[in-house]
């Protein structure tokens, strides 16, 4: 991950086990986080929009969504993510009674 002061975005660079490398190009615009990438599948350029909003200072949604021309866009995945604070053990429990 990095930032260009050139382009002023933030960079990402992933690489898999199949060899295949992403780069992402990101921008931070108040509390949402744009991702936007191009691969190629089966000889096709495909673009990919992966987007990250902060609800709260625990909480984000994402969505990633693909495109072939960067006009009509298909959505793949879409959630929320929320921080869970661990209840304590109950060994603990019984030690404070």
């Amino acid at each position: 991950m990095g930032y260009s002061s050139e382009e002023k975005v933030y960079t990402y660079d992933a690489f898999d086990n199949m060899g295949e490398h992403d780069v992402s190009k990101g921008t931070l615009e108040g509390d949402t986080w744009t991702w936007n990438s191009e691969s190629k599948m089966g000889g096709q350029v495909m673009k990919g929009k992966f987007t990250i909003k902060e609800v709260s200072p625990t909480e984000y949604t994402f969505k990633y969504e693909w495109s072939t021309d960067g006009n009509t866009w298909t959505t793949g995945v879409e959630g929320k993510s929320t921080e869970v604070t661990a209840a304590p053990a109950a060994a603990e429990k019984k030690a404070t009674k």
